[in-house]
C-alpha cells in the first residue's frame, strides 16, 4: 500500500509542470482575474486582515505625526508674526480676525496667543 501512494504522490507531483502551464494559461489567455487573485494572495501579495489592520494604524500614526509637524510649523509662523509685529510695532489685523474666528486671541502685553474667554449666560 506504502508503494503504491508513493507511485501516486510522484504522479501527482509530476503534474505540478502542467498545473503551472495552465495557471499560466489561464492568467495570461483567459485573464482570469479570480486566479489572478488566488495566486497573488497565496504568494502573500495581498495583505492578510491583519496586516490590512496593522497597516491601517500605521496610516494613522503616520497622518498624526505629519498633522503634528505641519502644527509646528504653523504656530512657528504664528510666533514670528507676532515677533515682527512687537519689533516693528506692525498692525496685524487679517491674522487677529483668523484667530478669532478659530476662538483665539493675541496677547500683546505677553506675546501669547491665548483662548478667548468665553461669555457665560445665566
Amino acid at each position: 500500500m506504502q508503494e503504491h501512494v508513493r507511485a501516486l504522490r510522484e504522479r501527482w507531483f509530476g503534474l505540478g509542470h502542467v498545473a503551472v502551464d495552465a495557471v499560466r494559461h489561464a492568467l495570461t489567455e483567459e485573464k482570469d482575474g479570480r486566479l489572478g487573485f488566488q495566486v497573488a494572495e497565496s504568494m502573500g501579495v495581498v495583505p492578510s486582515p491583519a496586516e490590512r489592520q496593522s497597516m491601517i494604524a500605521s496610516l494613522a500614526i503616520l497622518a498624526t505625526d505629519e498633522q503634528t509637524e505641519v502644527n509646528k510649523i504653523a504656530a512657528n509662523l504664528l510666533i514670528g508674526a507676532i515677533e515682527r509685529h512687537a519689533y516693528f510695532e506692525m498692525p496685524l489685523p487679517e491674522l487677529e480676525k483668523d484667530l478669532e474666528r478659530v476662538g483665539g486671541r493675541i496677547n500683546y502685553e505677553t506675546g501669547k496667543v491665548e483662548p478667548i474667554e468665553k461669555k457665560t449666560t445665566r
